[in-house]
């Protein structure tokens, strides 16, 4: 059931990831055209400080999202919740003193940026720093919320959240050039207002406490930040590649191209970055999905999530690539009126969009494997796609093809050999040549592939019946003692009456109800997840357990047969956990 989520969940990740880059693109255009080359310039070497704020929050999103995912898969709400508010704190500490100390030292920021000590170029760097800083604490806040939003199955608000942030720092933007003219700091500015937009709507349902997250200071801890920080680190590893790629690109590209192919490449690369978003999204998605299969031991919602995943980038990305092809020009002449590179860049643009169906692979894939704690592997696979091959590749293509054409075959050929060389690992972690999308899957020998036998779907009350009967028949098939499998049923039936009886009326949806059965080393685990109106049985049992005894009899059974008995809202789902 969680898996059906995918498709929703991909939509707001995809908008998540193309927010920033429209923003950033408008707020270059917009300069460029209205503030003149020198505020431009000025702009352009503040990114490497914006970069550097977003690697801090995209970071510390990834390392919560990958401990908060694990967590909710074994049903174990303190700990998501712990993560939760160690991330926060720490982003929110974090981006208090990144503003304190560029607002104090802005000038010799600037001057490490690039920009010359005493020139227009450097007062105007200095004045989009501290109007930009204004926004930092909310702009990493922002990327620390997402996750968990998406997690409490709150996909509106994300989207809300987005398109706010793009309508308001347009207006923003729009409103300083042509009534406040306050140059370049009052384009940052604008940047700001359009974060702290953004971060009121995604904090309302926090406040309100209308989600599974709330911040309690209490539960900060320092060996999950510590934990945080080694799994998003990957992240971080990315950011770094890709502007290492682009410098070493630039110097390769000035030397056999010239300024001309350097501008050639500023162009298309900007259309190739907004069009990667598509399969950042998805990767994004893969990273929220995995670790929460990974901390449920289900190598089946693993298995089943690179299938969805590759089928849904393929269909993206190729839609995306045959529009890109057809209306090349168009799209070119919306981001250069240099009529002597529209030639190159359209041709360049057709080429080098191909890339964006193995990268969107590769991506993926890193992410999937970051979200099963093979954080070596994910960073590994991070630097070889995004600087390694790149590179290899570029310096080959140019050797053999000169200077026309090789930067965009040398990109392409650097993503497709990327692909390559995960096929090529996994066939050597696994001992054996591939041999098919399964191969991908390298969890640990802990997540184990669910009997078909133990899982279920339920749609009405006497199908729930059905299964509690099925299960007692075959539980020597199952592993299970007779006891056991007898406890399991009464625990499926008496829970599937309750959400059929009381759930499916309040719920838009039909009501299904999914069951999966697991074994583990301290017992047997039943999981039901269901898409009813949300409910928390184990919260409501706490608050009424000292009742007259003759009421809520089937949860105070349930409760008598579980070692342990924990609820989760997931991806907007009641999921609960039944330990025997």
């Amino acid at each position: 059931m969680i898996q059906k989520q995918f498709k929703s969940i991909v939509v707001a990740q995809i908008f998540s990831a193309l927010a920033v880059t429209v923003c950033l693109l408008i707020d270059g255009m917009l300069t460029s055209k209205f503030l003149g080359e020198d505020a431009m310039a000025a702009f352009g070497m503040a990114g490497a400080l914006i970069f550097l704020f977003a690697a801090i929050g995209g970071t510390i999103a990834a390392g919560a999202q990958i401990v908060s995912s694990k967590a909710l898969g074994q049903g174990d709400a303190k700990e998501a919740n712990a993560s939760f508010s160690s991330a926060v704190a720490t982003g929110f500490v974090i981006s208090i003193i990144s503003v304190v100390i560029v607002m104090l030292f802005a000038d010799p920021i600037s001057v490490v940026l690039g920009a010359v000590k005493g020139t227009t170029t450097q007062a105007l760097t200095r004045d989009y720093l501290v109007g930009y800083m204004i926004g930092c604490p909310a702009f990493v806040l922002i990327q620390t919320l997402n996750p968990f939003l998406q997690l409490s199955g709150k996909k509106k608000v994300v989207l809300l959240a987005v398109a706010l942030m793009i309508v308001a720092d347009v207006g923003s933007d729009l409103l300083n050039v042509f009534v406040f003219h306050q140059g370049t700091f009052g384009m940052g500015v604008a940047s700001s207002l359009s974060y702290y937009a953004s971060f009121v709507v995604a904090a309302v349902p926090f406040i309100k406490k209308k989600i599974s997250f709330s911040m309690d200071l209490k539960l900060f801890s320092l060996s999950i930040m510590k934990k945080i920080a080694v799994l998003g680190a990957t992240y971080a590893v990315y950011q770094v590649c890709r502007a290492l790629f682009r410098l070493t690109a630039n110097h390769i590209f000035m030397r056999h191209g010239g300024e001309t192919l350097v501008a050639t490449f500023s162009v298309i690369n900007t259309v190739y970055e907004i069009c990667l978003s598509a399969g950042m999204g998805i990767a994004a998605t893969v990273l929220m999905m995995s670790g929460v299969f990974y901390g449920e031991g289900n190598r089946n919602g693993l298995d089943n999530l690179i299938r969805m995943f590759v089928k849904y980038l393929t269909m993206i990305n190729c839609g995306i690539i045959a529009v890109v092809i057809i209306f090349a020009n168009p799209i070119i002449a919306l981001f250069s009126s240099d009529a002597s590179l529209t030639g190159a860049c359209v041709t360049g643009l057709r080429i080098i969009i191909i890339a964006i169906l193995p990268f969107s692979f590769s991506a993926c894939m890193r992410s999937f494997y970051q979200g099963i704690q093979k954080t070596f592997l994910s960073q590994v696979i991070c630097v070889i796609q995004n600087y390694v091959m790149g590179v290899a590749m570029i310096l080959l293509a140019q050797k053999m093809l000169g200077n026309d054409i090789f930067p965009w075959v040398g990109i392409v050929a650097g993503e497709s050999f990327t692909v390559i060389f995960i096929l090529i690992l996994t066939s050597i972690i696994n001992r054996r040549s591939f041999r098919g999308l399964a191969d991908l899957d390298i969890a640990d020998a802990s997540v184990r592939a669910i009997n078909p036998e133990a899982e279920f779907i339920l749609h009405n009350q006497k199908e729930a019946t059905e299964v509690a009967s099925m299960l007692q028949e075959i539980s020597a098939n199952l592993g299970l003692r007779s006891a056991d499998a007898m406890a399991i049923a009464m625990c499926v039936e008496e829970m599937g009456a309750n959400t059929f009886f009381h759930g499916s009326s309040k719920s838009k949806d039909e009501t299904q109800i999914e069951v999966r059965v697991m074994k583990a080393s301290d017992g047997i685990s039943v999981t039901m997840t269901d898409n009813s109106s949300l409910f928390d049985p184990v919260g409501y049992y706490e608050q009424h357990k000292d009742d007259k005894k003759d009421g809520h009899i089937g949860i105070r059974n349930v409760r008598k047969l579980a070692k342990d008995m924990n609820y989760i809202n997931m991806f907007g789902l009641n999921c609960v956990t039944i330990k025997i």
